[in-house]
């Protein structure tokens, strides 16, 4: 396994050294929150491409529930499909929808 990472903490990639890499891209403020996850290529086609949003954090458009810092969206770039989450008061986890799921019930 290796491991490195570019100026600034924008990205660190990680995984074995024959290419099967995964590059972890971070917010330009705080370099905590991962917004931008890159799997290896599957096949000779297909790459995972995630997004990340956080509440808090970079928000278009605001609204839902949850403290800053928490998982808001995780969407597959490459299928526009959206996981949301929804949080308590209290932070816990209180509402996942996975793509094809009705949300904000």
């Amino acid at each position: 396994m290796r491991s490195s990472q570019d100026d600034g903490y924008a990205s660190r990639n990680s995984g074995p050294s024959d290419g099967r890499t995964t590059t972890t891209t971070y917010d330009q403020d705080h370099h905590t929150f991962p917004v931008e996850v890159t799997g290896p290529t599957v096949g000779t086609t297909y790459t995972l491409t995630e997004t990340r949003e956080y509440y808090g954090v970079y928000e278009n458009g605001g609204g839902g529930e949850g403290l800053p810092g928490q998982l808001k969206r995780v969407r597959d770039v490459n299928n526009d499909d959206d996981t949301w989450y929804q949080y308590d008061g209290f932070g816990r986890l209180r509402y996942q929808w996975r793509p094809g799921e009705t949300h904000w019930c």
